[in-house]
């Protein structure tokens, strides 16, 4: 197939096409509002943090799969929605074609003030309803994790939004069927439809050559093509483009002369299950990874999945999660090493590895994740898959996330703790694993050697929460948590796992749904 020169795309059942008229960083966003003149989807901070731009995409990620999820607009690069189907508040509904039940319930609940959070919200949750038709309340609540509100307080947001779930005690709960989740965005709602009709055919993936004002665009489907690609231009600057989420944090990277849309190689969305390890494609989304990991945590080998979840519900928000790759999350850590992500510190505890394809010589080599972050240059190279093992019933796993507030914000420390155990004795070298305190520290390798091969009683306990206060020393942060807190959290965070080892000590603690007083 000969690659294309302009993309196309449907906004609210309206086919687009966009050649070389714009940047290469142009946002979905900055084309919703100021080109198509919707303005119903709203902008505030371009970081992903706010949700106030989401919107709800169909797209294929590649072959005959289809998805159905909600974004953030404001850091999706215009360019890598070919072929797909977007909708914003106005498709959704409106007082002069008709409101949305969604709609509708935020109204009747008096959920929205000044308005500004609200269509954000409302593409948020149809997204949700499109990949979880019978949720409960707890799924509602924590689905709304990457939205912020001024005005509300959120309570009766959080009350018209949980009307939906299946355990709601509201009396005017509808059907689940009444939301016409199949109609729009995939052939459009009723109003939709006046505007134009879509067909699954039109979200085919296509390779992609545009050549933009000082820079190009390219979207390969193969990894040969993709390897093709990184040789020819491996002496300009490369950014290579996922879900571009990392773009909110790290603004003022660039100028690049070729962006790769990665989303579409097929060989980087594989899953394997090889019994005793899970082989995810590097561009499996953080949402597709936790449920795969739901999918797996009963069996053998994968008992600590659950714990994995539970981190995982507190990296970054769902719309990042449902847009962000793994390998992106990874390729900010190897770029920033002071970066503490969540996912590195999860992976490199439990022993996983990643396998990364060299352009130069078409060949594929497996590296743990310390060399991978050390000692790999990624210069035309990219990860391929990354492979997460099972466990041992012998392994205890353990992870921490500690940040300024429950969701959606980056760590003072986290911390990740893998302890081989018999009785009470450590039978092998344990992993300690932490993020946020220097560029150059991840494991603390002296409290790895004090605790391997030792039984756990009060006087190792001690003493190995003295060895890991000596080899701890955080950097100095201009912004955030003090270096003398953060040494203490490593600290404290390594003895509320060895507390936990005797049981039933330092249990998790579990958040109960919200409820208002009249649900309650």
């Amino acid at each position: 197939m000969d690659a294309s020169g302009h993309i196309q795309f449907y906004l609210n059942g309206q086919k687009h096409e966009v050649a070389d008229k714009f940047p290469a960083t142009t946002s979905l966003n900055d084309y919703i509002r100021e080109v198509a003149g919707l303005m119903g989807t709203k902008v505030m901070c371009k970081e992903a943090g706010c949700g106030c731009c989401a919107v709800t995409v169909t797209h294929a990620l590649n072959g005959d799969e289809v998805e159905t999820m909600s974004i953030n607009s404001c850091v999706c690069p215009l360019y890598s929605v070919d072929g797909w189907i977007i909708t914003t508040t106005e498709g959704l509904g409106s007082q002069r074609a008709g409101l949305h039940p969604i709609q509708q319930r935020i109204i009747d609940y008096n959920g929205s003030q000044c308005g500004y959070c609200t269509p954000g919200l409302v593409m948020a949750m149809y997204g949700f309803l499109h990949q979880t038709p019978t949720p409960t309340m707890k799924d509602i609540e924590g689905s709304l994790d990457g939205h912020l509100c001024r005005c509300t307080g959120y309570r009766s947001i959080l009350d018209a939004m949980k009307s939906f779930g299946v355990d709601s005690p509201s009396a005017v709960s509808i059907d689940i069927e009444d939301l016409n989740l199949n109609m729009c965005p995939s052939q459009g709602r009723e109003s939709v439809k006046k505007l134009g009709t879509s067909k699954q055919s039109d979200v085919c993936p296509r390779p992609l050559n545009i050549d933009l004002c000082q820079s190009r665009w390219f979207r390969p489907l193969k990894l040969m093509d993709l390897g093709k690609i990184l040789q020819e231009h491996q002496n300009n600057c490369v950014k290579m483009v996922f879900g571009n989420t990392a773009s909110g944090i790290f603004k003022h990277e660039g100028p690049y002369e070729v962006f790769i849309d990665l989303r579409s190689v097929e060989e980087l969305h594989v899953f394997t299950d090889n019994k005793t390890s899970l082989v995810f494609g590097a561009s499996t989304t953080i949402g597709k990874f936790r449920k795969r990991l739901i999918e797996y945590a009963e069996k053998p080998g994968f008992h600590y999945f659950p714990r994995v979840v539970r981190h995982l519900d507190v990296l970054a928000n769902v719309l990042v999660r449902n847009a962000g790759s793994m390998a992106g999350n990874l390729m900010i850590k190897h770029t920033h090493p002071w970066f503490p992500s969540d996912l590195f510190t999860i992976l490199e505890a439990i022993g996983a590895k990643v396998d990364i394809f060299d352009s130069k010589t078409g060949q594929t080599v497996s590296h743990n994740l310390m060399k991978f972050l050390s000692k790999v240059d990624m210069n035309a190279k990219v990860l391929r898959t990354i492979e997460v093992p099972s466990l041992s019933s012998q392994d205890h796993f353990r992870s921490f996330k500690i940040t300024p507030r429950w969701q959606n914000s980056h760590a003072y420390i986290n911390a990740a703790f893998k302890i081989p155990l018999s009785g009470m004795t450590v039978t092998d070298k344990p992993n300690i694993v932490f993020g946020g305190v220097s560029a150059d520290m991840v494991h603390a390798t002296e409290t790895e050697k004090y605790l391997e091969r030792r039984t756990l009683d009060d006087s190792v306990i001690n003493a190995a929460l003295k060895v890991l206060y000596e080899e701890i020393h955080p950097d100095v942060l201009e912004v955030g948590a003090s270096s003398k807190y953060r040494r203490q959290l490593c600290v404290n965070l390594l003895y509320k796992t060895l507390l936990g080892l005797y049981q039933p000590g330092a249990t998790l603690i579990i958040r109960v749904t919200n409820l208002s007083g009249k649900d309650r």
